[in-house]
């Protein structure tokens, strides 16, 4: 058991076992805790564990009693603010409108006002009671819920699923009951708990002020007592105070543990990542060895997962890139072509393991270096375009600068000279003047491609990786882009490697195709090789669905 999972463990350990003294107050207390049963001020000793307070009233009986009103009080209290919130959180985000804003105001006013200040001021007004106290802070703890909800909501709101039940007529009604409520059930768990954790806090602060109902025992009363009759003059205060602190301490601890584990499984990005074992062999750094290229890859075999699930994404692929060359490597969806391009980035991560071979750079393998000389070898030596290039930007930032960025990253340049070779380079790959300053938002299809292009070139590295390059765009984008990365990279003689799923794009840039499938290369050769004598199976099919398709496009492209 890892450590943060021993500390959940005891968290709830500690919260079980008071909620089970909670429930069996009556009979788990020795005696009465309103009654005289012994001397005042006693100390604890055999009849009472902890000793009794000034008027001889048990203090382990008050503490067990204690525990069932301060529980009481935070649960139901959580229950009605994490009504509120999920009804409000729902409502805000499923009607919009003037709901959204009328909810969202009222909720930014709850969170302004500071709650304890509020608290003081209705308590003073509603009087004492367990019920009062749990319609305040029921009313004070809502707020927070409700703006994480809703925005959780909103959210889902946005995915595809969602949009095609609207657009088949379900009702908002339906949508809110059949499934956000259940996709949202863990959330609302966590919030749950962590809105009891501020009501126990702000009931123990309210009662500690004199503002707690003094016919009904609670850890906050204690607490209050302790103080107003003299138990740190007397020197009472270790039995008298210190228990209901330690309660209230811990409870509230264990509740935010137990609320930050349940955020864990809603958000899977925080959970602490652990480092897993290196999963690149250890190569020695050999001086005397000659590179055949600008990329090699040795029987490269990587695997995902252990055991009788594992997956074999690789298996024993081997390659080379010389200067100058356009490498096209294709195949069907998980013939392992993303895994074969985060390898030869150095990216792969686990689950991902390397059982054997290599992929070296300019000569560099990944296993022989660290990380300083890896990230020296990314952008200079080797550079990458991403297939989704939309998620691959900065939303917050102008394109112009983020190519600045890679520059300033890897070259001693100052901020103008950066940005001046940024906007050069990007004018090199046809992007418009005008659109230099825009977020990546705003940009089109094409837009994004040829400013993530200039983004790999900026630093002139000697291999680009072009991972799917084409998809999302139109038939007159492709052609756009395929014209543009055949000049800049012969213009510059950098080896170009496209993986891509799409073979008539491939056929017109590459100069040598290689053909993956589960795994293995299967075919290799020049283009013109491939469209008139396939080998593999997968390749006959590929070619020979083209050939129905396209008539004689074939041959005009060899032509």
């Amino acid at each position: 058991m890892t450590a943060s999972r021993l500390w959940v463990f005891g968290a709830g350990l500690w919260l079980a076992v008071w909620a089970a003294v909670a429930l069996g107050a009556p009979g788990l207390a020795p005696h009465d805790p309103h009654a005289s049963v012994g001397e005042p001020w006693s100390p604890p000793g055999p009849g009472h564990p902890l000793g009794t307070n000034d008027v001889g009233q048990d203090l382990l009986s008050e503490l067990v009693h204690g525990a069932r009103t301060s529980l009481l009080v935070g649960g139901a209290a959580a229950l009605g603010a994490t009504g509120l919130a999920v009804g409000a959180g729902l409502a805000s985000a499923v009607w919009g409108g003037l709901w959204d804003r009328l909810l969202m105001r009222l909720v930014d006013l709850c969170l302004v006002v500071p709650a304890l200040a509020l608290a003081l001021v209705v308590a003073a007004f509603l009087g004492s009671g367990v019920f009062p106290a749990v319609l305040l802070l029921a009313a004070l703890l809502w707020a927070r819920g409700a703006r994480v909800i809703r925005a959780q909501a909103l959210a889902m709101l946005q995915r595809g699923w969602v949009i095609a039940l609207r657009a088949a007529g379900a009702r908002s009604l339906y949508l809110i009951r059949a499934h956000l409520v259940q996709a949202l059930w863990p959330l609302v768990a966590a919030e749950f708990v962590q809105a009891m954790a501020a009501a126990l806090t702000l009931e123990a602060s309210l009662s500690f002020l004199g503002l707690g109902d003094p016919t009904v025992k609670s850890w906050g009363g204690m607490l209050y007592y302790a103080q107003a009759r003299g138990a740190v003059v007397t020197g009472a205060w270790l039995w008298w105070a210190v228990p209901p602190g330690l309660c209230v301490g811990l409870t509230v601890a264990s509740l935010a543990m137990l609320g930050f584990a349940l955020e864990e499984r809603v958000h899977p990005a925080l959970r602490a990542r652990r480092a897993g074992p290196a999963i690149w062999p250890q190569i020695p750094a050999d001086p005397l060895r000659i590179a055949r290229g600008v990329l090699e890859v040795e029987a490269l075999t990587v695997e995902y997962g252990t055991g009788p699930a594992a997956v074999r994404a690789l298996d024993g692929v081997s390659g080379h890139v010389r200067p100058g060359e356009l490498v096209g490597v294709v195949g069907p969806s998980g013939s392992g072509k993303s895994t074969l391009v985060a390898a030869a980035m150095g990216l792969l991560r686990s689950p991902a393991r390397v059982l054997g071979g290599s992929v070296c750079v300019v000569g560099v393998c990944w296993g022989s270096v660290d990380a300083k000389r890896a990230r020296q070898l990314r952008c200079r030596s080797i550079a990458l375009l991403p297939q989704t290039a939309l998620h691959a930007w900065d939303p917050l930032r102008p394109v112009v600068d983020q190519v600045a960025e890679a520059v300033a990253t890897h070259q001693a340049l100052s901020r103008r000279e950066a940005r001046l070779r940024a906007q050069a380079v990007l004018k090199e790959v046809g992007f418009p003047k005008s659109r230099m300053g825009a977020y990546p938002h705003a940009l089109s299809g094409g837009e994004r491609q040829r400013a993530w292009l200039a983004m790999a070139l900026v630093n002139g590295p000697d291999l680009l990786l072009l991972d799917e390059p084409t998809t999302g765009l139109d038939v007159l984008g492709q052609d756009e882009l395929v014209r543009l990365v055949r000049d800049r990279t012969r213009v510059r003689s950098r080896a170009v490697v496209v993986v891509s799923h799409d073979l008539p794009t491939v056929l017109r840039l590459a100069d040598r195709i290689v053909v993956l499938c589960d795994g293995r290369v299967v075919e290799h050769g020049p283009p013109d090789g491939i469209l008139r004598s396939p080998e593999h199976a997968y390749t006959r099919r590929v070619v020979g669905a083209l050939q129905a398709l396209r008539g004689s496009w074939a041959a005009e492209v060899v032509g």
